[in-house]
């Protein structure tokens, strides 16, 4: 037992003593896009994984519920994310506003019924998302 344990050790102690390896910090959002917004009944929550930005829209309820996800990438200063699935070339776009707070709109004017489409009893998720305080 004592030589299982001296053995051990051995093969422990190099490692316990050695540098701790350098985990690099995740991407800071070079925009400040992260975050978690309101409009109304509806929560707008925004998030960075690397170089992808993911979207989540979600109500409270109610008769105008709506609910959106769907991930994106920062293109001159503007959140663009795809609404293919749904309709081809159609975008969804999110801007920084000057409350710190964030507009969610289409650019296409032909689309820009298609935020609708996310919600019932004629709700949209187009809007001005005020920032949600901790």
């Amino acid at each position: 037992m004592a030589r299982m344990l001296a053995l051990l050790v051995l093969i422990l102690l190099p490692l316990a003593l050695s540098e701790p390896k350098h985990v690099p910090a995740p991407m800071a959002d070079p925009v400040g896009f992260s975050g978690t917004y309101r409009h109304a009944a509806e929560r707008l929550q925004i998030t960075l994984d690397g170089q992808t930005y993911g979207l989540s829209i979600e109500s409270s309820g109610g008769a105008d519920a709506c609910s959106f996800s769907g991930h994106g990438e920062l293109s001159d200063g503007l959140l663009q994310f795809s609404l293919d699935n749904w309709k081809p070339n159609a975008t969804l776009t999110v801007r920084k506003a000057d409350d710190r707070g964030v507009d969610v709109f289409s650019e296409q004017e032909d689309d820009r019924f298609s935020l609708m489409y996310f919600c019932r009893g004629g709700a949209s998720i187009s809007g001005h998302y005020a920032p949600l305080q901790p």
